[in-house]
């Protein structure tokens, strides 16, 4: 079960927080994510679109630019 579901984006955030906050923590965490999903496509009547969970370019170069920031201080 492991190699299907490391790839997803709630499971890599879960493992990457458990980690450093605990699996108590990341469980919970991991469980509002998906219930707040959930909650969304049902509310919307959309079908679930995994691209519009992908973080965006923007994200990712801010994202990289607090990373250098943090490791040059």
């Amino acid at each position: 079960m492991r190699k299907k579901t490391a790839g997803y984006r709630i499971m890599s955030k879960y493992s990457e927080m458990k980690k450093y906050k605990g699996s108590g923590v990341s469980i919970i965490a991991a469980t509002r994510k998906m219930s707040t999903l959930v909650y969304m496509i049902l509310k919307n009547g959309e079908p679930f679109d995994p691209l519009k969970m992908a973080p965006t370019k923007e994200y990712r170069e801010m994202r990289a630019a607090a990373l250098n920031v943090a490791m040059a201080g």
